[in-house]
Formats: structure tokens, sequence, C-alpha cells
């Protein structure tokens, strides 16, 4: 693997300048460290040159599972597409499928605060309401496993079932029938 700010990941890119690319990234943990609070995320200021570099050459992505708004306060305009809640938010889904994505989550978030919001505290999780998915972070938890366990037992109480998207120390919940990643990348190859 060539890193792609090297001499020789630079020149790979100019090649594919020459062509009709679409440049698609994920946010944390390739255009961003993975960082111990999610909050604190940036783009590192080579990483935010070169990104805009490339955007004003070729189409650019953002495909990841923070939400757009998110998304936005940490990147700005200089992407063509930005594309939140693993595929969800953007560009294809109708507002239809939004409206229905955020009153599910809203269901599941009511349901989770009610029965589970003290022994999510007590275990360091902490649950993000992205408004149409949910994220359950356990990055800071002192037991990972009995954290991430409580999790698996949640989700299993949670009606419709959710769709499951693992990162690392967070596990993702969306409505199973809501657009994903590869979804939106063949919308953004499409346009």
């Amino acid at each position: 693997m060539d890193y792609l700010l090297s001499d020789k990941g630079r020149r790979g890119l100019e090649a594919l300048l020459k062509g009709r690319s679409l440049f698609a990234f994920d946010f944390d943990g390739t255009l961003a460290k993975i960082v111990r609070d999610h909050h604190t995320a940036k783009l590192g200021r080579p990483i935010r040159f070169w990104l805009g570099e490339l955007a004003r050459r070729a189409p650019t992505a953002i495909i990841s599972g923070r939400s757009v708004e998110d998304l936005w306060a940490r990147v700005g305009t200089a992407v063509t597409y930005l594309i939140g809640n693993h595929g969800l938010e953007g560009l294809h889904a109708t507002p239809q499928v939004m409206q229905q994505a955020r009153d599910t989550s809203r269901g599941w978030k009511q349901l989770i605060e009610e029965r589970f919001g003290a022994e999510l505290t007590r275990h360091g999780v902490f649950v993000e309401d992205k408004s149409y998915s949910l994220s359950f972070h356990y990055r800071s938890a002192g037991q990972k496993d009995d954290a991430r366990a409580l999790v698996f037992r949640i989700l299993a109480e949670l009606s419709p079932l959710p769709r499951i998207v693992l990162g690392k120390a967070v596990v993702n919940v969306l409505p199973s029938a809501a657009p994903h990643k590869g979804a939106a990348l063949l919308e953004c190859m499409h346009r």
C-alpha cells in the first residue's frame, strides 16, 4: 500500500485526474484520525489542503456515518458531495424515507432513554442522536466488552430491528430499509 500523499501517491492521483474519476472518502479513520471524543475529530492541515486541491480538479465525495451538518462544519464547501448517516442523508433519499428514518430513530431513542439511560451512563456509553440514526459510543467505557454487550442487549429490544454498522468502539443503528453507503456512492458516480 502506498501513502496517498507520497510522491508515488501524488503521481497516481495525477494519472487518475486525466480520466473521469470520482474520489470518495470516509471521514473518521480515513481523512481524520480516530479520536477519543468524536466531537474533536478534524482534518489535519495537509489533508485539508490536498482534499481542497483534489476537489478543484475532480468530483469528490465524503460518505460518512456522521450527519451532513456535522461534516459540513468540519469540511466546509470544498467537497462536491457530502453524504451522511451511512448513506441515508444526501443525494437520493426521498422526503418520505427521511421522515420514516427520523421517526424510527426518535422512537428508538425514547425507548433507550426510558429503559436503559441510567445503565448506559453507568457503563460509559454515550448515545449520539444524528436525527436519522443513532450511534452508541463506548470508547470511554472502563469495561469496553461489558459496554458493547449492553449495547447489543439493547439493540435486541428495538422495534423495528435496526441495521447495524460497526465501527471502532461505536455501534451505529439505522432503519433497515435506509439507503447505505454503497447506494450513495453509486448515486454520486451516476451524477
